[in-house]
């Protein structure tokens, strides 16, 4: 039979294998049947069920030599799934993906945590990536796990401050101080950033113009993902 596997064969895919990965050079559907035995599966319908929810049901019959990167991720992700797991990793997954199959690839990991419950770890240095499905995030620096976080929490200690360059800093601070908020900061002397997530830029221009302060830029800015990485990984080499 086309779907029979010799008995030798069977005997060294099932033995236990760790870091395993399968490169496989196949079809698709002959693939799966490997990583299905290797994983003591035996009900080859879970194959077909797979393919379909990485939308990969028309590659059965396809080579993996001949599937695009995206789709060989999409495949690998399937290959995993098929024994149900709760806990999935992934390192370095959109590596090389163009923006479409980024999205795509996204897409998925959301379809899978929304519909299968499956917990995802995801190691990658596209933090920006990271921010749009993550809801928890650990930081390492040179080994160790140096913080962790929700995304609940980073976002209340990433709001976006209002950011203001003007003409005389110190008659500007005493305005802001009096009259707005004491939650702003002096980073130089010419710009303030006003954290209270309170008030607007129209409310702040307006005070500042109406007391002869010359703005030259007004406008907001959060702190991403990275830059809060880069904050973090310099307040400990000071603390070193």
């Amino acid at each position: 039979m086309a779907d029979s596997f010799p008995d030798s064969f069977v005997k060294t895919i099932t033995k236990p294998l760790l870091g395993y990965y399968y490169s496989c050079l196949l079809y698709t559907s002959r693939c799966m049947k490997i990583i299905c035995i290797q994983k003591g599966i035996h009900d080859f319908s879970v194959i077909k069920e797979m393919l379909q929810f990485v939308n990969l049901a028309e590659t059965g019959k396809k080579k993996f030599r001949n599937f695009s990167l995206g789709m060989k991720q999409r495949l690998g992700i399937a290959m995993a799934l098929v024994n149900n797991p709760d806990f999935l990793i992934l390192d370095e997954p959109i590596n090389g993906l163009d923006p479409i199959a980024i999205i795509e690839f996204r897409e998925l990991l959301e379809k899978i945590n929304r519909e299968r419950n499956t917990t995802i770890l995801i190691s990658s240095h596209i933090l920006t990536e990271l921010y749009q499905v993550s809801t928890r995030f650990g930081f390492i620096h040179k080994g160790e796990m140096i913080q962790e976080i929700t995304k609940t929490d980073f976002d209340a200690l990433c709001t976006e401050d209002i950011i203001i360059h003007v003409n005389d800093i110190n008659l500007a601070s005493v305005i802001v101080r009096e009259q707005l908020t004491k939650d702003f900061t002096a980073t130089n002397d010419q710009e303030l950033r006003i954290h209270d997530s309170s008030l607007s830029i129209p409310v702040v221009n307006r005070l500042l113009v109406t007391n002869n302060i010359d703005i030259s830029f007004i406008g907001k800015k959060e702190i991403s993902l990275e830059n809060y990485y880069t904050n973090l990984v310099k307040e400990i080499g000071g603390a070193e």
